[in-house]
């Protein structure tokens, strides 16, 4: 695709910005740092969902042996406690969900500014 890639951004950080200066697109710089940034902030959530999601799979062995040897009682307080973890891993999926939409519409910012500015160059020379 034509879409930059992320580790594009971080690996040559300098290139891509003077390559988005000269399509016009304005404050490129920043938006490369906000992109990188928010990348940044996705793989943390991701780090959490990976161990929270570890922890329910540990709780959920845990529920199935605590069934089998007739300890109903505990067997549901962690249940309890799956329920909850699986309630903070959809939260955390959509915010990971909205940083991906969020990258996407700095991507497309990159895109359609140097075709707005061509626009308004056209329309400055027919003025």
């Amino acid at each position: 695709t034509n879409m930059l890639e992320i580790q594009q951004l971080r690996d040559e950080k300098e290139k891509v910005i003077k390559g988005l200066e000269k399509k016009f697109v304005n404050n490129a710089s920043l938006l490369v740092e906000t992109a990188i940034e928010i990348d940044n902030n996705r793989k943390e959530i991701q780090l959490v969902l990976n161990k929270i999601q570890e922890e329910v799979n540990k709780l959920s062995a845990e529920v199935g042996r605590l069934m089998k040897s007739g300890q109903k009682d505990k067997a549901e307080e962690l249940k309890n406690q799956v329920g909850s973890k699986k309630s903070e891993i959809k939260i955390l999926e959509e915010k990971s969900t909205q940083l991906q939409e969020a990258l996407y519409i700095l991507w497309w910012c990159c895109q359609i500014s140097p075709t707005i500015q061509f626009l308004r160059e056209e329309l400055r020379r027919k003025m």
